[in-house]
């Protein structure tokens, strides 16, 4: 990690973002394909959905997984559901639940199986 350009950029992003981040957040930092490849193949970062990596060691929690979501379903997603009245600590709401709610033509069945596999190994 040491001596990659836009490292504190992205750094500053996990640790607001229950340690994961999105390819398009990783492209702002000025990280390269290139760059992200070898934070791969060093064990610094692991692909856990659909553009989204997370930081190897940050700990598995259920936020982490409503974020994973959001960044793998891109900016028309939104937590919805339980998952967004526990975000909300609503009374009596379980707080395991992660649901999103995704425009239609965003949709996809094949990007909702890969999610679904994916954060749920998180």
């Amino acid at each position: 990690m040491d001596g990659v350009d836009g490292w504190e950029q992205v750094a500053a992003l996990l640790e607001r973002q229950h340690g994961v981040v999105g390819r398009e957040q990783l492209t702002t930092a000025g990280i390269t394909k290139r760059q992200l490849d070898g934070l791969v193949r060093s064990r610094r970062l692991e692909r856990v959905a659909p553009h989204v990596w997370r930081v190897i060691g940050a700990p598995p929690t259920w936020r982490q997984r409503l974020h994973t979501g959001v960044l793998a379903l891109g900016r028309m997603a939104w937590v919805s559901h339980e998952a967004a009245a526990a975000l909300h600590r609503f009374d009596r709401t379980p707080s395991d639940r992660v649901e999103f709610l995704v425009l239609r033509n965003r949709r996809s069945a094949e990007l909702a199986a890969a999610l679904e596999r994916r954060v749920a190994r998180i």
